[in-house]
């Protein structure tokens, strides 16, 4: 455990798997950012043709509804205490890391129609 002064540990929430937690925080912020793309520029899951691999459980119909479904998942009250088994933390960050293929290609081409672009124009994510 991490300590602060003699005989002050910190413990449990924030020591306990800090990559899964900057994982799901990152996430969430491209999540909400998707989300107002999704909306604006109007683009379907349909135009994407980018699909999950393992998608978590059904949120919706959008492109942003894996990653939310994945984040709700990784959200749970195992997920952000650290208590699951290792097993389950990779899997959760195995999810996120593939619903985030799709939003970034939502994102992609979003801007490329927000932008008016020709089709030519690479967009990705630098994160």
């Amino acid at each position: 455990p991490l300590a602060d002064a003699h005989h002050h540990y910190w413990t449990g929430y924030f020591t306990s798997r800090p990559a899964l937690k900057r994982q799901v925080r990152f996430s969430s912020n491209l999540l909400n950012t998707a989300r107002q793309l999704e909306v604006i520029a109007g683009i379907t899951s349909k135009e994407l043709d980018t699909p999950t691999v393992r998608p978590s459980p059904s949120v919706g119909i959008g492109w942003t509804d894996s990653l939310e479904g994945t984040i709700g998942v990784a959200t749970h009250h195992d997920g952000m205490s650290g208590t699951e088994r290792q097993d389950v933390a990779d899997d959760y960050e195995q999810r996120i890391s593939e619903s985030q293929v799709e939003v970034e290609a939502g994102i992609a081409k979003s801007l490329q129609k927000l932008l008016g672009g020709s089709g030519d124009e690479i967009f990705s994510h630098c994160g």
